[in-house]
């Protein structure tokens, strides 16, 4: 009896992992089962698309490439304000003088309070983040230290 108990037992733990390998292996709700050597009649992937392949106006085909440029942190006085082009300039001492756009996505700080247009004069001092080149610097975020 006992004898026969243990050759069940065996069959089983031999049956059990085999009986799961077996089960079609992109059946809903089985999260593990998958094989990491998907069968060769298995239906073939699509390419990605990439932002040439893409037709403009539909949302969600262009794929999203890395920013161009690394940020990099800017800290100067302000010499030049345009409201109407969205752009300071400042006179950086690593950098020198370079404009800054300075658009709805810029975070404006005066100290640790919100900042506006309206705190941005000649001759406060600034600092943040921007990403771009110097001829064409987008600030992300900007601190005025008055």
């Amino acid at each position: 009896m006992k004898k026969n108990i243990l050759i069940h037992s065996i069959a089983i733990a031999i049956a059990l992992p085999l009986a799961c390998l077996a089960q079609e292996p992109n059946a809903p709700g089985k999260n593990g089962d998958a094989v990491k050597d998907p069968a060769s009649n298995a239906p073939a992937r699509e390419p990605v698309r990439t932002p040439s392949d893409a037709e403009s106006g539909k949302n969600g085909d262009a794929v999203k490439s890395p920013d161009p440029a690394p940020k990099r942190e800017f800290m100067g006085p302000i010499t030049a304000v345009s409201r109407e082009d969205k752009t300071i300039t400042i006179d950086d001492a690593k950098m020198g003088s370079h404009k800054l756009h300075i658009g709805e996505t810029t975070k404006l700080m005066h100290g640790d309070k919100p900042a506006t247009w309206d705190h941005l004069k000649v001759g406060a001092k600034v600092s943040g983040t921007c990403t771009g080149g110097t001829d064409k610097a987008h600030a992300q975020t900007l601190t005025i230290k008055e």
